[in-house]
């Protein structure tokens, strides 16, 4: 019994620390990330352990994330509610689902790989289909339950203050863009800025189901890849397009409805947007043009820029295996 109160008492004094320290436990969480870069393929030749590590240290960090939220969200009484208990489950699976992807391939091979990927993603895709039309969460965001941007805890601002993109001179009624809530300069639209001041917009019915289908399109899209894999094999290229094609399809439908989205809606899309980048990594496309390419500008680089070859080289080694198990691309 006094070894039980005395973890107990531990973690308490844990909590009350990282309530009272955002800024020292995201040093804490960086590390821990860190950590895992530095063991990857040092333990055994097996990406694992760094994986075990990665993944803890993202549930380390939304653990933190929510201690922290209980200080400066009390008036946010939705935690019991069953919207948030779905989103809290897609987030441990969003964090959790490549390690379990590897161990299921370490254990059972690749028949247990493909099993584990299935039942995960059959799993989240009926939460995202229960959250789209039963609680209208569009667009839903990866992770459902977004990491916690602590700055903003360390200034005495009113969060209202952040919701908007920008806010109105009184006098002369010109537009301002809030420096705070600008995007990052590749997601960026350029077009001019809405501002709503205290007063909601109602959207039309025809908008709100064009938005959920979308959305439902964007759900059903990991189960539909797998389909086609299992269909017509994972090395063609009409799985390839089938994946991409509900991705385009998905985001055109959103490009008729970027003003009726909020600020973290938008950034969402854009997002989105810049994952398809990420297709030029995807078998067949990574086979048969990219890795050509990569290999080719990394001994390029190795050979000609001094001590460019400790960086490249390793990263050489490695590509195959990322390649095969990062660029499936399930959450996206």
């Amino acid at each position: 019994m006094a070894s039980i109160k005395l973890i107990k008492d531990t973690f308490d004094v844990y909590k009350k620390w990282v309530m009272n320290n955002p800024t020292r436990a995201t040093e804490m969480e960086t590390l821990a990330k860190w950590l895992s870069y530095i063991v990857a393929g040092k333990v055994n030749k097996s990406p694992i352990f760094s994986e075990l590590i990665y993944s803890l240290s993202n549930l380390f960090t939304f653990y933190n994330d929510m201690l922290i939220r209980q200080v400066h969200d009390d008036a946010n009484d939705s935690k019991s509610t069953t919207k948030h208990r779905l989103k809290l489950c897609l987030t441990i699976i969003h964090y959790c689902e490549v390690f379990v992807e590897i161990m299921a391939r370490n254990k059972w091979g690749n028949r247990g790989k493909w099993n584990s990927v299935t039942a995960i993603q059959i799993v989240r895709c009926v939460l995202n289909l229960i959250l789209i039309h039963r609680y209208e969460e569009v667009p839903l965001q990866q992770p459902p339950i977004p990491i916690l941007q602590r700055s903003k805890f360390a200034e005495d601002v009113p969060s209202q203050e952040f919701n908007q993109e920008g806010f109105v001179l009184k006098r002369s009624g010109r537009v301002i863009r809030r420096v705070e809530t600008a995007l990052p300069v590749p997601l960026r639209d350029w077009k001019p800025i809405n501002v709503t001041i205290q007063k909601e917009t109602h959207v039309e019915h025809e908008s709100e189901d064009r938005k959920r289908f979308a959305e439902t399109l964007h759900a059903i899209k990991p189960l539909a890849h797998l389909g086609s894999i299992a269909y017509f094999g994972s090395e063609t290229w009409k799985q390839w397009l089938i994946y991409l094609f509900f991705d385009m399809y998905s985001l055109h439908l959103y490009k008729k409805e970027m003003n009726s989205l909020s600020y973290d809606q938008r950034l969402e899309i854009n997002r989105r947007k810049l994952s398809l980048v990420l297709y030029i990594l995807r078998t067949p496309m990574y086979q048969k043009h990219t890795s050509p390419v990569i290999h080719k500008i990394l001994n390029g680089m190795a050979s000609k820029i001094p001590l460019c070859g400790l960086i490249c080289k390793p990263i050489l080694q490695h590509l195959p295996g990322w390649q095969d198990t990062y660029f499936y691309m399930w959450p996206y």
